[in-house]
């Protein structure tokens, strides 16, 4: 496992998961939640353009559950995944330890079986010439 990695394709998640969701006789269930973003931005400010940036973020939360116990933990990842697996196997080993402080959850609910979901949004910028020609119809 080694390797920068960009978590913006399914194939990254899954080998977080397959290193992370092992089978685990401390913990009923275990779960992992990853959201990622990779974002470019341009801001204008009276037509002329201000800042010019990217956001790439990634958060992975992890979740255990014992009987009627949950506890979870949210970690931001650095796209190494040898590096990520590692933080995110210590921080799973805190959160079993945990399960044993905490009272159990009368109204804990969670699905009877395995699921998974992905959600992706995309968009596109605009072209030079189209934003030069937004700006110029603006009122000064």
């Amino acid at each position: 496992m080694s390797g920068t990695l960009t978590y913006l394709e399914p194939a990254h998640f899954e080998a977080l998961a397959a290193a992370l969701l092992q089978p685990d006789p401390a913990v009923d269930r275990s779960s992992l939640h990853l959201n990622a973003e990779a974002s470019d931005f341009l801001r204008f400010n009276q037509g002329a353009l201000r800042q010019a940036t990217s956001v790439h973020q990634v958060y992975a939360t992890m979740a255990v559950e014992r009987g009627l116990r949950r506890t979870e933990s949210s970690l931001s990842l650095s796209g190494d995944l040898a590096a990520d697996v590692r933080r995110l196997q210590a921080e799973r080993t805190l959160l079993t330890a945990q399960l044993d402080l905490i009272a159990d959850d009368p109204w804990l609910q969670r699905p009877a079986t395995a699921t998974h979901s992905q959600r992706s949004e995309s968009g596109a910028l605009a072209t030079a010439a189209m934003s030069s020609r937004r700006c110029t119809r603006l009122p000064h």
